[in-house]
């Protein structure tokens, strides 16, 4: 697949064409994958979701039931308001998307 076609399938999936210059550029001199420098662009946001799991299961391995409730309610509403008030579960959505669409490219 040449760049130019590459590019159509990503503006239609909701890439600036910038960013696409920038990500295709970025590939080739790094000598990888577009897909594999799409996913180290924004590998904060698998990072972060990672680390959100892992505390969850830091923090309630060792707890009694009744403080397990506690926790469950302060941490899923706070979990609530991290992913949907804010734009990153949208981005997040959109990234696993656009890698779908790559798919080792």
């Amino acid at each position: 697949m040449d760049d130019n076609e590459l590019k159509l399938i990503l503006i239609k999936k909701g890439m600036k064409e910038l960013d696409i210059d920038r990500l295709i550029r970025a590939a080739r001199q790094k000598k990888t994958s577009i897909s594999w420098q799409f996913f180290w662009s924004l590998s904060g946001l698998y990072w972060y979701s990672f680390f959100i799991i892992i505390a969850y299961f830091f923090f309630t391995h060792r707890m009694s039931e009744k403080e397990l409730m506690l926790f469950n309610v302060i941490y899923f509403s706070l979990l609530f308001m991290l992913f949907f008030l804010t734009p990153f579960f949208k981005k997040f959505l959109w990234s696993v998307h656009i890698l779908l669409a790559l798919r080792g490219r």
